[in-house]
């Protein structure tokens, strides 16, 4: 029995992750319970089956205090175009709060396995642009 918990799941990888489980196609690495944690969980709500094992967490990583026991964690919880942001400040600063708070709650429950991801460019403008 593996249980996977993905920070950020409504975003593409979540829902890429929550599709994959749906259709079966996690059943070969014995994946059987997910754990969904994002802000708005009615962006996925539709997408889960009563009779699925996930478990949807209403959240946000830079408040949470703990995150539930898994075998994996997948953090896929920023935002993934800059460009399109009008404060790239404040983003950068709620950002360090949110990865600050997850190594702080990580830290306590000592997890090994963890995957950093994120699902698009940071910039997509060819001008440089500085924080």
């Amino acid at each position: 029995m593996k249980i996977v918990t993905i920070i950020g799941g409504s975003g593409f990888v979540g829902k890429s992750y929550l599709d994959a489980y749906n259709k079966g196609f996690l059943n070969k690495f014995k994946i059987n319970r997910i754990n969904i944690i994002c802000r708005n969980p009615k962006k996925i709500s539709l997408t889960i089956t009563k009779s699925s094992n996930i478990n949807l967490i209403k959240g946000d990583i830079s408040t949470l205090k703990s995150i539930p026991k898994s075998d994996l964690i997948i953090y896929a919880a920023d935002k993934a175009n800059l460009s399109k942001l009008k404060n790239h400040k404040n983003f950068l600063s709620k950002s360090k709060k949110s990865i600050n708070n997850f190594c702080k709650i990580i830290k306590k429950m000592k997890y090994t396995k963890i995957l950093y991801i994120s699902s698009g460019s940071i910039n997509k403008n060819k001008k440089k642009k500085t924080f």
